[in-house]
């Protein structure tokens, strides 16, 4: 589901990205105490303050977005916010003097007993 969420991002920076302009994309990590923050950075056309209220409910779709991409469903963003808040995380939009948009999702870390119960994966031979 984690690989959903960063995949549906980076597909949206890339589809709403003006076509006069290279697509970037950054992806940050930081330790937020309980939780880690991620922050994934575009350079695309923005989201209005007017709209973020809306922008992780299902079907919501901005005019702009509409006019670059015609074929959206409204969904990817609903899909987002329900991976990471079904996990017990939170996501927002957060302003940006630079452009684009910048999602912020949180994640809580796991327990010290949860980490200690995860698979171990081997190693081949000779691998430290």
């Amino acid at each position: 589901r984690l690989h959903q969420v960063f995949a549906n991002l980076i597909d949206n920076a890339l589809k709403y990205t003006p076509l006069d302009r290279e697509p970037r994309i950054e992806i940050s990590a930081a330790d937020a105490g309980e939780t880690w923050r991620v922050s994934v950075h575009d350079n695309g056309a923005g989201i209005p303050p007017e709209h973020r209220d809306k922008i992780f409910t299902m079907f919501q779709r901005l005019p702009k977005g509409r006019a670059m991409n015609p074929t959206g469903t409204g969904m990817g963003l609903a899909i987002i916010s329900r991976i990471v808040e079904g996990n017990g995380g939170r996501c927002w939009i957060s302003d940006s003097d630079e452009g684009g948009t910048t999602f912020c999702l949180t994640f809580p870390k796991p327990a010290p007993h949860d980490v200690d119960q995860l698979p171990r994966t081997s190693q081949p031979a000779g691998v430290a």
